[in-house]
């Protein structure tokens, strides 16, 4: 009976302690301890059970609060971001290869100057391509993986970051993602 009570009582203990440190108090620490931008070094050891959870679980988080926690998280890390005005002097410049994502329906009520017109679900495949091969279907030269100002953008920026998430798994590492998509640029270009 008495070591019935006894292992109850640890579990409880345990429940407790898993208990004591709820991720509303551990979101402010891990914003002044990130602040910098700088990751934790590691625990030292033995580690408590709730140290290595809480670095598995908020290292990213910190990442997010650091980088703002815009919807520009929800791209990959080694890609990057490209914003409206940026992208309006890359294009006067003409230095810029614009990939829009969206279906072929959507691109017919509209699109981004210069713009090339490659569907979310087939970037794979042009990427892929010989160069020939996609000079021949898309009309314009196929970039190189070294290449800069590649961009992809759809029309709210999910499949925009989907695209950019391939390219980059595909070699195509300096790629940037427009997050703004279509709608950001159509409402600011009617302005």
């Amino acid at each position: 009976s008495r070591s019935r009570r006894k292992g109850r009582g640890l579990r409880s203990s345990r429940v407790r302690s898993v208990r004591h440190f709820p991720l509303q108090r551990l979101v402010p620490r891990c914003r002044e301890e990130f602040a910098d931008g700088a990751l934790p070094e590691a625990p030292p050891s033995p580690l408590p059970p709730m140290i290595s959870l809480r670095r598995l679980c908020l290292q990213p988080l910190a990442l997010r609060l650091h980088a703002g926690g815009g919807k520009q998280d929800l791209c990959t890390m080694a890609a990057g971001t490209i914003s409206y005005e940026d992208l309006k002097k890359l294009i006067c410049s003409g230095d810029v290869c614009i990939f829009d994502v969206r279906s072929p329906e959507e691109v017919a009520q509209g699109k981004i100057r210069n713009s090339i017109n490659i569907p979310v679900d087939k970037v794979e495949a042009a990427l892929k391509m010989d160069p020939e091969t996609f000079q021949k279907t898309y009309l314009v030269k196929k970039p190189k993986p070294e290449d800069e100002n590649i961009i992809f953008h759809c029309h709210m920026g999910k499949r925009g970051a989907q695209a950019t998430d391939t390219a980059v798994t595909l070699g195509y590492t300096k790629v940037r993602h427009y997050t703004g998509g279509y709608k950001e640029w159509s409402e600011k270009e009617r302005k």
